[in-house]
């Protein structure tokens, strides 16, 4: 049975039970994945990465009522920093179909509530990486086990390389881009590199313990990732240096994993 932080927990018990009253028997599985399966909820950086599995598609109303759900737990939580609540995000969700769980190409209708997105769609929203993790690492915190149909290596990398790229504008971001950039680099070099996927703690650990040459800004990012990203301010100048010695290099390393990484 999973474990959840206390503030982790607090959220789930105001959200869970309104999400109940209003999808009824239509609501198979909450999944979580994420930060928190992997045992890295990181109070300031983590949000709440949420699956909600559902018998069939979901209508534009009951969509339109989980987003008011959403915008009071916005204001509750972000707004108002209910429970010492830290983070800038709160539950990210996808409420999705059973049968597009196990299918991404299902034409089915899902929503998406997390940040400021309040979006009812056809087709898959999650990304490959979040179906990965929801494959290999989601749990589930209400109802019954779900089978999610984990996407292929080339779907990956992808994902990777058009995150990759995003590394370019590094120079017009906000102090918490420029660091959560780098637990995503620690975290996608492991991946890619070892063929293992850590928590962003334990991957910028491991790089640090390895001897990494960007041991410099990935010790920095691990103490503001400790700290909380209201912190991240506090280091913006250090960060414009590390990212002004290693953007390239960064760049350069992490596609050559992934291209090596591509089938045939």
């Amino acid at each position: 049975m999973l474990t959840l932080p206390p503030p982790v927990e607090a959220i789930i018990e105001w959200w869970l039970p309104q999400v109940r009253d209003l999808l009824g028997d239509d609501l198979l599985s909450v999944v979580l994945y994420g930060s928190v399966t992997l045992g890295d909820y990181q109070a300031g950086w983590s949000d709440i990465d949420v699956c909600v599995v559902l018998s069939d598609s979901i209508g534009e109303d009951a969509g339109a009522r989980l987003g008011h759900i959403h915008d009071r737990m916005q204001q509750r939580y972000l707004e108002h920093k209910h429970g010492g609540w830290l983070s800038g995000q709160v539950v990210e969700s996808n409420y999705v179909p059973q049968s597009l769980a196990a299918n991404s190409l299902e034409d089915k209708a899902c929503y998406i509530a997390g940040g400021t997105t309040r979006k009812w769609q056809r087709g898959d929203p999650l990304l490959p990486f979040d179906r990965y993790m929801l494959a290999n690492f989601g749990q589930s915190c209400f109802g019954s086990d779900v089978h999610f149909e984990e996407p292929g290596v080339e779907l990956l990398c992808n994902q990777a390389e058009t995150d990759l790229h995003s590394l370019h504008s590094w120079k017009n971001q906000s102090a918490i881009w420029l660091t959560g950039m780098l637990h995503w680099f620690a975290r996608s070099i492991v991946f890619w590199r070892d063929g293992t996927m850590l928590s962003k703690t334990a991957a910028l650990l491991h790089e640090i313990e390895r001897g990494s040459i960007y041991t410099e800004p990935l010790e920095l990012a691990l103490t503001i990732r400790r700290e909380g990203s209201t912190t991240a301010v506090n280091y913006m100048d250090a960060s414009r240096n590390h990212y002004s010695r290693f953007a390239d290099s960064f760049f350069t390393e992490l596609q050559q994993v992934i291209v090596a990484s591509r089938p045939g």
